[in-house]
């Protein structure tokens, strides 16, 4: 189950309730918060909206000449992206569904533009939804030794802002690096262990950490795969399986 929030202007109500229904058809259990329907009188709207946001999976903002002229839906948005600096995770997605002017904090986003045809739309604009994306990215260089083995490094590419998040990244691997050369330079079965951390602790790990990337240098003779767990303050953890071809290098 996931929470949706979906920002509009009222002159797209119709395109809002629309979207809502679909994703409610996708799966039942999905929440999907649309003011018209989901506030009750009396409440306190703006402390609603605020909260919804905030504990939102995922917002949608409806984008048209109509909602760019909406204080309401600045606001909103200003509240999604503040909660995407908090944890690392995007978390608004922008449907663009007639020739508004795309303002200049949104010009970095992939925009969904309207075809005309929902379904297609509908079918794009969740794809790229719960394809989970964050500010984070995993990458690796690699680099031949010999003619048996490459060294490299594993790290954490992200704007310092959102590394300041991380407090430990672990790295799980499909399979183990020598900590030591092998006796016998034909031997290539023994494992050791496979789990690395790097876990902030003190100033001077912090500082390092960050300089660093959350760096993982490893040197290995096989193509493996790189599960990397990345453990962030105030908010979830965020997963990636990364593999690394020595093909590639």
């Amino acid at each position: 189950m996931a929470r949706f929030f979906i920002s509009y202007s009222r002159a797209d109500k119709a395109i809002a309730q629309q979207i809502r229904d679909h994703i409610s058809l996708l799966d039942s259990k999905h929440y999907v918060f649309l003011d018209s329907k989901d506030i009750t009188t009396g409440e306190d709207w703006q402390q609603r909206l605020r909260f919804e946001i905030e504990n939102a999976d995922f917002v949608i903002l409806i984008l048209s000449s109509a909602s760019l002229a909406s204080d309401w839906v600045e606001k909103e948005t200003e509240w999604a992206t503040s909660a995407e600096s908090k944890s690392g995770v995007k978390k608004l997605f922008v449907y663009r569904i007639d020739d508004a002017e795309i303002p200049e904090f949104l010009t970095s986003r992939q925009i969904q533009m309207s075809t005309g045809n929902f379904t297609i739309d509908f079918f794009r604009l969740m794809e790229g939804i719960l394809q989970r994306h964050s500010f984070f990215t995993v990458k690796h260089s690699l680099e031949l030794e010999d003619r048996f083995y490459y060294t490299g490094t594993i790290w954490i590419e992200a704007h310092k802002k959102f590394l300041d998040l991380i407090y430990m990244a672990e790295y799980r691997f499909d399979y183990s690096f020598w900590d030591k050369e092998p006796e016998n330079p034909d031997d290539r079965g023994t494992i050791s262990g496979k789990i690395e951390t790097i876990e902030i602790d003190t100033p001077e790990k912090y500082t390092a950490a960050i300089q660093t990337k959350f760096a993982m240098p490893f040197r290995t003779s096989q193509h493996f795969t790189a599960f990397v767990m990345l453990y962030l303050k105030n908010t979830k953890e965020l997963s990636f399986v990364h593999p690394v071809y020595l093909t590639n290098a």
